[in-house]
């Protein structure tokens, strides 16, 4: 099953009619401007978990000095996670090792630290993966939108060779209508790993981002209309 972001864009669309009415440009080039703006909105404002947290719950108590090769330390960046004994990181290693093939797969000393380890080094990049997916949707957007531009993504929202979202942007047409869709899907790329039920579920995460992305455009959307009405009246001598 596809997981399906609830919006009502009801607003948002009414908002969006008077918005191509009032320019001067094409239908499909306003939609397609306001299509970016809320990638660039949900890029901004979807959360992401706190990465600090996550890492103590799991069992890092700290990070070793980085060291250069001659011993000197490094002026940047982290040398390696320093793991509580019994961490929770490695009680999941071993569950998991021993859910798959029993007792004798689990792991000790040495080995069982650098798998937590691992594990730890895996969850804490995942931080931002749902903001991944609006990146990749705006990077579609930014190839049609002429004079576009782009927030300044999250560090922690990485994207790689996986797709993880996308837009299909508004095209010109004889039938009029006109649409542009925004895809983030980056519950589904990550395999279902992350698509976890209750209290821990990512759908509300991405629902509020998306929503609240949506408001702050059609804010935009708003006030770029109060102006130009405003802009006109005094022009016409009637403020």
């Amino acid at each position: 099953m596809i997981p399906s972001i609830k919006v009502n864009l009801t607003q948002f669309n009414n908002t969006l009619r008077r918005a191509i009415q009032e320019s001067s440009r094409t239908a499909p080039e306003v939609i397609n401007g306001h299509a970016l703006g809320v990638a660039n909105q949900a890029i901004l404002l979807t959360e992401k978990a706190n990465k600090s947290e996550m890492e103590r719950i799991l069992g890092q108590i700290g990070r070793a000095a980085n060291l250069t090769k001659s011993g000197k330390v490094k002026k940047r960046g982290y040398g390696k996670r320093i793991i509580a004994e019994d961490s929770f990181a490695a009680r999941i290693v071993n569950a998991r090792r021993r859910d798959f093939a029993g007792p004798d797969y689990m792991l000790w000393g040495t080995a069982l630290e650098e798998a937590a380890r691992k594990l730890i080094s895996a969850r804490a990049r995942t931080v931002a993966f749902i903001k991944s997916g609006w990146i990749w949707a705006l990077r579609d957007l930014i190839a049609v939108v002429k004079g576009g531009r782009r927030t300044s993504p999250d560090k922690d929202a990485r994207i790689n060779q996986v797709r993880k979202g996308k837009a299909i942007p508004a095209r010109g047409g004889s039938s009029g209508t006109f649409k542009a869709t925004i895809e983030n899907s980056s519950l589904i790329a990550s395999g279902g790993k992350f698509q976890a039920k209750g209290p821990h579920s990512p759908m509300p995460i991405a629902e509020r981002g998306l929503n609240a992305a949506l408001n702050a455009e059609l804010r935009n959307m708003e006030k770029h209309l109060r102006d130009k009405m405003t802009g006109a009246m005094k022009r016409a001598g009637a403020m």
